[in-house]
């Protein structure tokens, strides 16, 4: 029997889609060996390793109009609009407890991906490594532009999308034999050219960081690359994929509870129309 591995893609707010498609796996008892993800995807799947269904979710329909958590005052307290340090250290701990212990003792393998700032470059960062698997979570979900570095073994990162959109190539070259993948976006989106604006507001904030800014302004063709081969993949019958029916109406930072609740239920019925074929694949 083949190892398996779930690879969840990022998305900010869009991670809510994950949300909904984990609990509904976590709910019919499906867990595959590894877990690995960039930005949210890094933040879903901590809740996936640590067996830990329908929190994720609450966390951000019951803060998202919480200024500490999401927006101005979050950036004031924390140089970032999402303030990581509130997440962790007040919500996760105090508010709707996650369970730290769970994820230490699990036996799933996790993987969070950021991007290396000096390289340019993706970097995986497993639990029980050297670097704490929560700041490299922190660090895997850090928009540029939004949020300031994170430092890790002395260097700093950044959003893992920037470098990996979500780490499929990783679970191949892993030698991982049944691959399941969770894209927030659905069948056909390609992502385009960067615009003017965008590429002078990177330039603006990252001109010191010459290796990614070559990152930032190739997202794109990587991007769509790994599209390309995540369609292949499946077609081949080679990996499972799911994703959304239809584009999220949702916004990158969205402070709308009900709209977060909308994605999350699109997520549990598209997780839900896959459990067959997904019970299947941890079968053979």
């Amino acid at each position: 029997m083949g190892k398996s591995a779930l690879i969840l893609e990022g998305g900010a707010f869009r991670g809510n889609f994950t949300s909904g498609v984990l609990d509904v796996w976590m709910e019919e008892d499906l867990w595959t060996d590894a877990v690995a993800g960039t930005s949210a995807g890094a933040l879903n799947g901590l809740y996936y390793a640590a067996r830990q269904p329908h929190t994720a979710i609450r966390v951000n329909t019951e803060f998202a109009r919480d200024s500490h958590y999401v927006g101005l005052r979050a950036f004031a307290a924390s140089r970032s609009f999402v303030n990581f340090d509130y997440l962790f250290d007040d919500i996760c701990k105090e508010r709707i407890p996650f369970d730290f212990e769970g994820l230490e003792h699990s036996p799933i393998r996790y993987m969070a991906v950021a991007t290396n700032c000096d390289t340019g470059k993706a970097a995986y960062f497993e639990k029980g490594g050297p670097v704490d698997v929560y700041q490299a979570a922190r660090a895997s979900s850090s928009m540029p532009l939004f949020s300031p570095f994170v430092t890790l073994e002395g260097e700093p990162y950044l959003d893992g999308g920037i470098s990996c959109s979500f780490p499929l190539q990783w679970a191949l070259d892993e030698g991982y034999e049944k691959i399941v993948v969770v894209t927030t976006r659905p069948l056909g989106f390609r992502k385009e050219r960067l615009s003017k604006r965008m590429k002078d507001l990177y330039y603006a904030r990252y001109r010191h960081w010459p290796e990614l800014m070559k990152a930032l302004l190739y997202m794109p063709v990587q991007y769509n690359k790994l599209m390309d081969l995540t369609d292949r993949l499946a077609e081949e019958g080679r990996i499972l994929v799911v994703r959304p029916a239809a584009p999220l109406a949702v916004d990158r930072l969205e402070r709308d509870p009900d709209k977060l609740q909308l994605v999350y239920s699109q997520g549990r019925e598209q997780g839900l129309r896959a459990v067959p074929a997904l019970r299947e694949l941890l079968a053979e």
